[in-house]
């Protein structure tokens, strides 16, 4: 199993989880793979584009040659980096789409997941926990950018929620003695997903650690699995894209398990096989304009 300490690490450094593709590619390093596809370009210019050195008047301007032509311009007198010709899509701020990153991971780690509904400043309300620890109470996300902006939201919930819930946090960059404190006294939980979250060999997001888990799925037989697909399609009028999308797998990897070509126990399998056994989540109602 492999960590991700910089994917978890770019969450808490990223403001807002908005930023040009190239800050989050410098801030998650080897990890972008997994932020890439969830990257959705805004209507918004950005304003700064990282610089190879951490000193002087840098990070680069990016400038706007209001002719379809942008560029990131060093602002150091002695021009220590070089003007860097960019396309208006390197030149666009990058949004994270949380749905759709947070899919998979919640399934790994055992949260019954619900389309992320924002919560105040820095907060989500992600649905109900599986864990054992945690059983069937409200899960919470904070990505938060500093300290005194991750207590508050701590804050937050624990004057605005009745009874124990979970927090969920990138990392436990924010998470100081006092917030712990209040926390313990109230009993609530805090799972750090770069401690909780890895990846496996097959490349899918896995907990770290799987006993926490209650959700128990027993694998279908391969001889049996197009039969069951099949019914599942009938009984929930979907397609077969809706199930490995609801199951954040790739339609190879979908394939794959359908044919028997990778092991029962990858977290691959076991996605789809919750997916069967759970149904396909519900959307959440768009609001109309």
């Amino acid at each position: 199993m492999q960590t991700l300490p910089k994917l978890w690490r770019s969450l808490d450094r990223v403001a807002g989880q908005l930023a040009v593709s190239a800050t989050w590619a410098l801030e998650a390093g080897e990890d972008f793979e997994f932020l890439r596809p969830h990257l959705r370009p805004t209507d918004m210019v950005g304003a700064l584009y990282p610089c190879p050195h951490r000193y002087g008047n840098c990070p680069r301007k990016i400038v706007d040659y209001d002719n379809g032509e942008f560029a990131a311009i060093c602002r150091d007198q002695h021009q220590s980096c070089d003007r860097v010709p960019l396309t208006v899509r390197e030149a666009l701020v990058h949004e994270l789409d949380l749905a759709s990153f947070l899919r998979p991971i919640l399934l790994a780690i055992s949260i019954r997941r619900e389309e992320p509904q924002k919560r105040g400043f820095a907060t989500w309300s992600l649905g109900l926990s599986a864990r054992r620890s945690s059983l069937n109470q409200r899960a919470f996300l904070i990505v938060a950018h500093r300290t005194e902006s991750f207590e508050s939201a701590v804050n937050d919930l624990l004057a605005d929620v009745v009874g124990q819930f979970l927090v969920l946090a990138p990392t436990n960059k924010f998470r100081t003695a006092q917030v712990q404190a209040r926390l313990q006294t109230r009993k609530i939980g805090y799972l750090c997903l770069e401690e909780q979250v890895g990846i496996d060999v097959n490349g899918g997001f896995v907990s770290i650690d799987p006993l926490e888990s209650t959700d128990s799925v027993q694998a279908t037989p391969v001889a049996d699995r197009k039969r069951v697909i099949a019914a599942f399609r009938s009984r929930h009028g979907c397609k077969v894209a809706e199930i490995h999308e609801a199951a954040g797998v790739h339609e190879a990897d979908y394939y794959k398990w359908l044919n028997g070509s990778i092991p029962d126990h990858y977290s691959t399998c076991v996605a789809i096989e919750k997916v069967l056994a759970a149904g396909i989540p519900k959307r959440a109602p768009r609001k109309s304009s």
